[in-house]
């Protein structure tokens, strides 16, 4: 079996380790078992209201989209000045804080937000890309109750969400039949966009942007007509908005285990 397997060490901290194989491909769909996962649907107790900050409009509609089904009050601000303005006047349960914005940055609102007694209470998870500088991200995340490092991934957001609410996600346990996918393509060339493709797709999965992965799709099929099952598949997945089955498909095309 071919394949590569490579290591990164940096010394204190611990190795990471990254193999890629050529794997054959699967003739039998019923060898191939069931994604089950579990897609929270909402949680128990009273509604919370959360306050989105974050100069990116991309960003806040998509995590707008994806808690306001949940159940939570969710409220929209594009730099700290506007929310020191509206954490005022809102009675807020948790603050989800970007670093890096215009006007006031996320790292001078938390600290004039920490230092209002009414606002004790407020959990604040912060936000930050891997190149903002080191010094302003480690003071950000010392004073936030928690951090999250961009591109956000869904799940671990929503794990950190709840922690920091004390709250307990409502779930539903929901099958994908993977071996429909398979099904489909018999009869057809089997055909895998290429690397530098699926690592696009494979960044819209991990952030959660599901008209991304849509977009991206529906692009993907009218370069080739022969990738209409996948982009088919991609759409269902993204529609639905099961994050985990997306990740799973594309990574079972990446030929990957990371």
């Amino acid at each position: 079996m071919d394949g590569s397997l490579t290591v990164e060490s940096e010394v204190g901290k611990g190795s990471a380790f990254r193999m890629q194989l050529s794997l054959p491909p699967v003739t039998d769909p019923e060898q191939i078992l069931d994604k089950i996962e579990l897609s929270v649907t909402g949680y128990l107790g009273e509604r919370k209201s959360i306050l989105v900050v974050d100069d990116n409009v991309g960003n806040t509609s998509m995590l707008v989209s994806l808690l306001d089904p949940l159940g939570f009050k969710v409220s929209v601000a594009s730099n700290g000045e506007e929310a020191l303005d509206m954490v005022s006047v809102q009675q807020l349960d948790l603050v989800l804080m970007d670093l890096v914005m215009p006007v006031m940055d996320g790292l001078a609102a938390v600290r004039l937000m920490r230092s209002n007694p009414l606002l004790e209470r407020t959990g604040i998870i912060g936000a930050s890309a891997s190149v903002t500088d080191s010094d302003q991200r480690n003071e950000f995340i010392d004073i936030c109750d928690d951090f999250v490092l961009k591109p956000i991934r869904i799940d671990l957001l929503l794990e950190k969400i709840g922690r920091t609410l004390g709250i307990e996600w409502e779930t539903v346990e929901i099958v994908t039949p993977v071996r429909e996918t398979f099904a489909s393509l018999e009869g057809q060339e089997p055909l895998t966009p290429p690397s530098s493709e699926l690592d696009v797709l494979y960044d819209l999965a991990m952030r959660g942007d599901m008209l991304g992965v849509e977009e991206w799709a529906t692009a993907l099929e009218a370069g080739d007509a022969r990738y209409h099952n996948f982009a088919g598949r991609l759409k269902e997945l993204a529609g639905s908005c099961k994050t985990k089955a997306l990740l799973a498909l594309v990574n079972q095309c990446r030929g990957e285990i990371i």
